[in-house]
């Protein structure tokens, strides 16, 4: 995903829109329920523009979109980037590419903003511009709290054997999983204590590197692409993909479930490391 995030001081002298705390952290169930859409475009003398879509395929972080059969052809060509999708009266993704075939490629306002909700509400454009590094203190100084959970399945081994996926359950244990590198996607399963579903509304990744412990002779690399899939059942019948993304190379990854949802299990899926060939390592998971 490529984003770019302007920062503007000053007076505001005109209404930009839903404000950032309004827009949809998670657009599942807007999407899954509603087929139909209206793209949005301003014009150049300021007239609102809209076209009737139809949803046709929706990915992970964007959706395919289509005009509707009574929509005129052509209606969605080039300069449509940039226009807004909403789908029953929520702003659901941003127009990015159109296709040969009269539809567009609409990038999901839920990735969108879970890409970049820390930028916003975490730090100030000076820290932005600066670059302020993330000091190792401060990471170890973070407390493990959160839901309790079990480490019921791992796809990899330990890079050695102190450092076991088991690792991460927490309590006087502070070592942390470090997985051997491999081709394949490290994928662990993380199942709440007493098998009990629980709402979440959070789930943070902190990855260390550096330091003088003794793990840290080992080197290693932190975790890049996450997925994340969550199931309310006992059965794994009920899966439900959220909104995932990359940690940043400060080794921190946190998404939010705006209302929170339910959850019997999580599951994991590294797909990438910042650095290739190296064990991957994860210090801490925190669910809340």
């Amino acid at each position: 995903m490529d984003l770019a995030l302007a920062s503007v001081t000053g007076a505001l002298t005109r209404d930009c829109g839903p404000s950032w705390r309004d827009l949809p952290r998670d657009l599942g169930r807007v999407l899954q329920q509603n087929g139909v859409g209206e793209l949005v475009r301003v014009q150049r003398n300021g007239v609102m523009e809209r076209t009737a879509v139809r949803l046709r395929r929706v990915f992970y972080e964007h959706v395919e979109i289509e005009p509707t059969s009574d929509a005129p052809k052509g209606r969605i060509a080039k300069g449509t980037s940039g226009s807004v999708l909403m789908v029953n009266g929520v702003p659901a993704g941003l127009a990015v590419t159109t296709a040969g075939d009269d539809g567009a490629r609409v990038l999901r306002m839920d990735a969108i903003v879970n890409r970049l909700d820390r930028f916003v509400n975490d730090r100030n454009p000076a820290d932005l511009a600066e670059g302020t590094p993330v000091k190792s203190a401060d990471l170890e100084a973070a407390p493990h709290v959160g839901h309790s959970f079990e480490i019921t399945e791992w796809s990899a081994l330990p890079a050695e054997p102190q450092f076991a996926a088991k690792n991460l359950e927490g309590g006087s244990n502070a070592l942390p999983y470090i997985a051997q590198a491999g081709s394949e996607p490290v994928t662990l399963k993380l199942t709440f204590t007493g098998s009990n579903t629980q709402i979440i509304r959070s789930i943070q990744l902190v990855s260390e590197t550096g330091g003088d412990d003794a793990e840290d002779a080992l080197q290693t690399t932190i975790p890049k692409a996450i997925e994340i899939t969550v199931d309310s059942s006992s059965s794994g019948s009920r899966p439900r993909v959220l909104p995932g993304g990359d940690m940043s190379p400060a080794g921190l990854f946190e998404t939010k479930i705006g209302g929170g949802t339910k959850a019997r299990t999580v599951t994991l899926r590294l797909r990438s490391a910042w650095q290739t060939g190296l064990p991957i390592r994860i210090d801490r998971v925190v669910i809340e």
